[in-house]
């Protein structure tokens, strides 16, 4: 069974009749909120437009420290991370892609297994210890 959740903060959404899969909840959903729906994801699904602007998704590395495979559209938002995430470049490749996190074990090992070793080597001990050390050599 498949079941799409779309936390919304800002209340906007057109869309009268939802699809029985659609959840759609309207909350500025709290830090430990968005995580406990994560853990109980098998795919969180970050939807992008492309830019040309310098950019970062906050949202992404908000989110990967919760574990749950994060598929993206292959935008400037996500150009500092790899395999850490999945990327994809149009419809064909998204369904692709969701298909293969869920069904192919080691594929999603590898993705996870590549989050975990970002979040731990970006983890805000280490960055802090990295200031410490340069404000040190200065």
């Amino acid at each position: 069974e498949i079941k799409y959740v779309i936390l919304r903060s800002d209340h906007k959404w057109n869309q009268k009749e939802l699809p029985k899969f659609l959840d759609l909840r309207m909350e500025a959903a709290p830090t430990e909120k968005i995580y406990e729906y994560l853990h109980v994801a098998d795919v969180h699904l970050i939807p992008k437009s492309s830019t040309d602007s310098v950019v970062v998704s906050s949202t992404a590395f908000q989110c990967l420290g919760a574990l749950a495979p994060i598929v993206v559209p292959n935008t400037k938002h996500f150009e500092l991370l790899e395999k850490e995430i999945v990327k994809y470049n149009n419809r064909k490749e998204l369904k692709e892609a969701i298909i293969k996190l869920i069904l192919d074990e080691d594929f999603r090992k590898d993705v996870l297994n590549s989050a975990e070793k970002y979040v731990n080597n970006n983890s805000s001990e280490k960055v802090a210890e990295l200031f410490i050390k340069l404000f040190r050599d200065i």
